[in-house]
């Protein structure tokens, strides 16, 4: 279990249980093509202790293929997962920006709107968009002021 990271995995799993009908290209690791032999072809144990020996493959079996689903949405997600409240707060801040768009906006006015510090919302913002909160201002203006053609 050393291969997944707790709660992105959680994230992961869980994301790819409510998609309906989702898939993840996934091909046997050799780890897993392991488990799979010596589940097949266990070695003799007593009753009690042969038991245990195929219910732990077995959980690791389950185990390594649920993390083919937290690597298959890490790569999807490179900058990492946000959480429900970091949504909620990078949505308030787009939602003023865009409200706002034709005001002087500022970084310090957008962070207090959105309810976090300079800090967080930097980092939200890079997480989401691939860069600074100025520059995702910026880029938000510049289309709002650009002519639209017919």
């Amino acid at each position: 279990m050393d291969s997944i990271a707790p709660v992105a995995s959680h994230r992961a799993v869980t994301r790819f249980a409510h998609d309906h009908l989702s898939s993840v290209h996934w091909e046997p690791s050799a780890h897993l093509s392991t488990l799979l032999q010596t589940l097949i072809s266990p070695p003799m144990y007593e009753d009690w202790l042969h038991r245990l020996f195929l219910e732990n493959r077995a959980i690791e079996i389950v185990t390594e293929s649920l993390a083919t689903f937290a690597r298959a949405d890490a790569a999807s997600h490179p900058t990492g997962i946000l959480s429900r409240q970091e949504h909620a707060i990078l949505t308030r801040a787009e939602e003023f920006i865009a409200s706002h768009i034709l005001d002087d906006l500022t970084v310090a006015s957008v962070h207090r709107n959105a309810g976090t510090s300079a800090t967080v919302l930097q980092r939200l913002m890079s997480a989401k968009h691939g860069g600074s909160l100025f520059g995702y201002i910026r880029l938000k203006v510049s289309a709002t002021k650009s002519p639209r053609l017919p």
